[in-house]
């Protein structure tokens, strides 16, 4: 689960390091309680995932089959993560929500006047090997003041699209000298990430530092999780940037692929 070498690649791609001695000689149970004083809740929750891939992965080579690369099954780890905490969360509010508005909770929802609120979102083509990065700006009336599909090659873990995704939507929102006020992400481990300080060594831990160091330019700006329904619009750009070759930017429009979202989303206003 911790010593053997693919095991540890599978842990290094996931960001995290263990002393893999006291792995070996201590009790499972005894050694997961030492890692547990050692990491904050969310992130124990991703390292239980990663052991549950990891050894589901195992199971499947003892049944005849081929083991998967350390990247899928990190990845697999990270999808089922956020899968679950979006079913739990889902499930909680359904539980708590009005009985008049179940919904309510995971419309997209306006920012307040003379504000502007940025959603971001990636998608990923597993065929194509390719990576779509979405963002669309809009004011309190819901009006599109600009919209991003953004087309790149290549492979990474989720968490690390979604924040290279808000990096480059920042960055692209800086250079068309729009000050947004709010932001909104449906990766709970990308937001979960920005809120807390931490010296790990990590490709994730890098691009949370290129974040912030955007965000560092919009002193009052906050970035909050929503649920996929209220970030359809972004999810939309991010997909069509999949079809794209280069990266496209509409002013006060967006293409037509995320019409009926955008008309939808304004319903509620």
């Amino acid at each position: 689960m911790f010593a053997c070498k693919h095991a540890r690649h599978v842990w290094k791609i996931a960001g995290f390091s263990f002393n893999n001695k006291a792995a070996v000689s201590m009790k499972i149970e005894d050694f997961l309680f030492q890692i547990s004083e050692c990491y904050t809740k969310s992130e124990l929750e991703m390292i239980f995932c990663t052991m549950w891939s990891i050894w589901s992965d195992r199971n499947n080579v003892l049944h005849g089959k081929i083991t998967q690369q350390p990247s899928v099954i990190s990845a697999k780890a990270a999808s089922f993560l956020s899968s679950f905490q979006s079913a739990q969360q889902l499930s909680l509010h359904a539980g708590l929500a009005p009985a008049d508005t179940p919904t309510a909770h995971r419309a997209w929802t306006p920012p307040p006047p003379n504000l502007l609120k940025l959603n971001v979102d990636a998608a990923f083509d597993d065929t194509r090997k390719r990576i779509g990065f979405g963002a669309i700006i809009r004011d309190s009336t819901g009006n599109v003041k600009a919209a991003m599909s953004h087309p790149i090659d290549g492979c990474c873990r989720p968490q690390d699209m979604e924040a290279k995704g808000l990096f480059y939507s920042l960055k692209w929102a800086r250079q068309l000298n729009f000050k947004v006020d709010l932001v909104e992400t449906d990766s709970l481990i990308l937001v979960n990430a920005l809120r807390k300080s931490t010296s790990k060594n990590s490709s994730f831990q890098d691009l949370i530092f290129d974040v912030q160091t955007q965000l560092s330019y919009l002193p009052t700006v906050c970035v909050h999780h929503v649920y996929r329904d209220g970030n359809q619009a972004a999810h939309g750009l991010a997909k069509h940037a999949l079809v794209l070759d280069n990266v496209c930017t509409w002013l006060e429009d967006f293409p037509s692929a995320i019409l009926s979202v955008i008309v939808k989303d304004s319903l509620i206003l």
